[in-house]
């Protein structure tokens, strides 16, 4: 009888305990996001984009405070992140760098890759040469500059921005360009769009990267985020219609 007294006793302190790291506040989480419009970017000193709006409305569901960072690059955003000055950052693909340094939530969005090149161009990325023969472009420390550098690709352009790629592609600087879909696409007015052809390389998820040093002193960060991820997607979705 005492057994059982003692059991029950430990289940009901488990119990309340764990609700209660549930309820709790967790600290606050400092998120930095790169230059990388339509997705994430500044303007007039705010945290703006299709990402910045989605990824505001999970934290606002998860009941969780934090503040938001403009930076340069992808490049810089997980360098914050491995010095312990950023404890998340977004949107994001997954690639082995990041892996390394922080977890990754559960899918936001789908980001397409593409390969973008001159109307008149008859290359082709699944032919054998191409490797050899392109150079290509891509955006400074984005995950597709790493899938490029990986697969063995002559990256011949990568500034920090789409409006620079768009150029080096008309002046023939550069034979092609791989990039994220809405990012390249935003820098071609619509009156140009003759003037290229694509081919839809990959669909990638774009998720939250919360660093591995703020998940250790709060467990339970991603149970929160991936928890309210699928209830607002389907919000937003529902909204659309």
């Amino acid at each position: 009888m005492k057994l059982s007294i003692k059991l029950l006793l430990a289940f009901v302190v488990f119990t309340c305990c764990n609700n209660f790291s549930f309820a709790e506040e967790p600290p606050f989480l400092r998120l930095v996001i790169p230059n990388f419009p339509p997705f994430t970017y500044a303007q007039n000193g705010q945290a703006e984009g299709i990402g910045v709006e989605k990824v505001k409305k999970i934290l606002a569901a998860a009941n969780i405070n934090y503040s938001i960072r403009v930076v340069k690059d992808y490049g810089l955003a997980l360098l914050l992140m491995k010095t312990g000055k950023a404890d998340g950052m977004f949107l994001a693909s997954e690639n082995s760098d990041r892996n390394e340094v922080a977890i990754f939530s559960k899918p936001i969005m789908l980001n397409r890759w593409c390969w973008y090149f001159k109307a008149d161009s008859n290359l082709t990325p699944l032919k054998r040469r191409f490797k050899q023969m392109a150079k290509v472009g891509t955006i400074l420390n984005t995950n597709t500059h790493k899938w490029l550098r990986i697969n063995d690709y002559r990256v011949a352009g990568k500034p920090d921005n789409a409006n620079a790629l768009n150029k080096m592609l008309l002046a023939g600087r550069i034979n092609a360009v791989f990039l994220a879909e809405q990012v390249f696409e935003l820098a071609i007015p619509t009156e140009q769009y003759y003037l290229y052809h694509k081919m839809i390389a990959v669909e990638k998820p774009f998720g939250i990267y919360i660093n591995k040093r703020y998940i250790k002193k709060n467990p339970l960060i991603m149970s929160r985020l991936n928890n309210v991820i699928p209830e607002v997607k389907k919000s937003l979705k529902s909204k659309m219609k």
